[in-house]
């Protein structure tokens, strides 16, 4: 019952990624589908923000908000730039 939205912009990117995108912006498509690289994702309360930075100071570890869960009955993951959808060309793994 529930769907995401992530900010492209806001996930946190390495600094070898973030040239091969200046050298290629095609590169995106690897970074939103590819993955390869593992983080971990999770979900709180948008009023719970101020307790998650105060988290990542105190651990030194980047926590980084990069998008929203809503209700829908879609359960669709919609990729945004600049608040506006965008298509992602290599989709990634389909777990069955």
């Amino acid at each position: 019952g529930v769907s995401a939205t992530i900010e492209r912009d806001s996930i946190p990117l390495s600094q070898a990624v973030q040239a091969a995108i200046a050298e290629d912006a095609c590169s995106w498509d690897y970074v939103l589908g590819g993955g390869d690289d593992y983080e971990l994702a999770f979900t709180i309360s948008p009023d719970k923000l101020p307790e998650l930075s105060a988290l990542s100071t105190s651990l030194g570890l980047a926590l980084t908000p990069i998008g929203l869960i809503h209700a829908s009955e879609y359960g669709v993951v919609s990729v945004l730039v600049d608040g506006k959808p965008v298509t992602v060309g290599q989709p990634g793994y389909k777990h069955r």
